[in-house]
């Protein structure tokens, strides 16, 4: 039997290839935004590492005066020892009259699983003794976010990151807050009670109806973003430019950001030298105490455009809307 059909040879001409730039190939492979700290977070990251370098963010310290401690002529030395960890350190802050009026974590050290012991040791005269510790409770995992737990600590409850709060820098995060009448929420930052206890800080903060951004020790610039809502997931940076003493807000929802620009005060070296942090780790005072989600927090040193922010936006939410949590 014989095949009924016959071959017939066909001459197909085809038209060439198009060719491809780099430039657009680029858009379509991920790559990291180009911050310094990029912290994913969830129950996939339990160990709350950065992605880049990892640098885990880690649970703050809190110091607590047993009374007056006073007749220093220079601030005390703090030493911390036990707990487990290691590394913690801290720094102490005298008034005119040699009391001790505050005790700052300046680097909230690794491993600790309960609370150190810190000693006020004097140079030269004024009191000697040991502090009250307690360290910030653990966030609660789930997938595609973490939840920093409603404050049983003296209000304090962030994650430290290792940036330096005096720096020219942007924060970025992807966040729900928590609150309601009467009660406020630390986002990030270092907020800072007043130039006796540290001057500067860049915080953004909820407080009672209304997103606020502290421009200088005590004092604040009201924000008004249209459409943000707490308890929904948000889009939020802010980006601290000591050239120009200038602070701009960020806030990104519906597909599009808004910007707010406010004056400040940037922080001095001499000022305690505290870390930023995701939540709250630094402002010891009643009505800072509600629980935060977040899903993600970055940290570049020195100051992104606009532009950039933008890309970040995008590019962030595609990938935590992969991981569940969707802004609106």
């Amino acid at each position: 039997m014989t095949w009924p059909f016959q071959r017939i040879p066909v001459s197909v001409s085809l038209p060439s290839a198009p060719t491809l730039l780099a430039s657009d190939i680029a858009p379509l492979i991920p790559t990291p935004p180009p911050v310094d700290y990029y912290w994913l977070l969830g129950d996939d990251n339990p160990q709350l590492l950065d992605q880049l370098t990892g640098a885990p963010l880690r649970r703050t310290i809190n110091f607590t005066k047993p009374g007056t401690m006073n007749g220093y002529t220079v601030a005390p030395n703090i030493t911390i020892s036990g707990g487990g960890g290691s590394g913690a350190t801290a720094q102490a802050v005298i008034d005119g009259a040699g009391v001790l009026q505050k005790v700052y974590l300046t680097d909230p050290g690794i491993g600790y699983t309960s609370s150190p012991t810190a000693t006020v040791v004097p140079i030269g005269a004024g009191t000697a003794g040991n502090l009250t510790v307690q360290i910030g409770d653990a966030p609660t995992l789930s997938a595609g976010f973490i939840t920093i737990p409603t404050s049983s600590n003296n209000h304090l409850n962030g994650l430290v990151s290792p940036q330096a709060d005096a720096a020219s820098q942007t924060m970025i995060a992807i966040l729900r807050p928590q609150g309601g009448a009467g009660v406020g929420q630390i986002l990030f930052g270092a907020l800072t009670e007043n130039a006796t206890y540290g001057p500067g800080g860049d915080a953004l903060y909820y407080y009672v109806n209304g997103w606020r951004m502290q421009t200088a020790p005590g004092a604040y610039a009201a924000v008004t973003p249209s459409g943000i809502s707490l308890n929904e997931w948000t889009f939020v940076a802010v980006t601290q430019d000591n050239a120009t003493d200038t602070r701009r807000v960020s806030f990104g929802r519906n597909g599009q950001l808004q910007h707010f620009v406010t004056p400040s005060t940037h922080k001095n070296a001499a000022s305690p030298a505290r870390k930023v942090a995701l939540g709250n780790a630094n402002y010891n005072a009643s009505g800072f105490y509600t629980s935060l989600d977040a899903a993600l927090f970055q940290v570049k040193a020195g100051a992104l455009s606009v532009d950039d922010l933008t890309d970040i936006f995008y590019q962030e939410s595609s990938v935590v809307a992969q991981r569940g949590v969707i802004i609106p």
